[in-house]
């Protein structure tokens, strides 16, 4: 499935963290707080629960995650002004990538 993930972590560590961990389960970053990509269901249950768990261990009152499934038919319906930091069309195809 594909989603999208966006995060407001004041800590500069635990943002990196964060932002290292969903590059390294294939998102691709397209605004500094932002990352889109597909991963499948097992994967993302890794990613969400050592994501979660980051979170939980720095508890700060202001940080948020979120994470929103996006369907293939509305990623390709995605209006893109101004540049993005990853490639669009890969972003927009990232349903027929097989990532091993």
């Amino acid at each position: 499935m594909n989603y999208l993930v966006c995060y407001d972590i004041t800590d500069n560590k635990l943002r990196k963290k964060i932002a290292d961990k969903l590059l390294y389960y294939g998102l691709s970053r397209v605004q500094l707080s932002v990352f889109i990509g597909y991963v499948n269901d097992i994967h993302f249950e890794r990613m969400h629960n050592e994501i979660t768990e980051k979170m939980n261990e720095e508890k700060k009152e202001n940080d948020s995650v979120i994470f929103l499934r996006i369907n293939y038919m509305n990623l390709q319906k995605m209006i893109i002004f101004g540049n993005l930091k990853a490639d669009s069309d890969y972003i927009k195809n990232s349903g027929h990538t097989i990532y091993i």
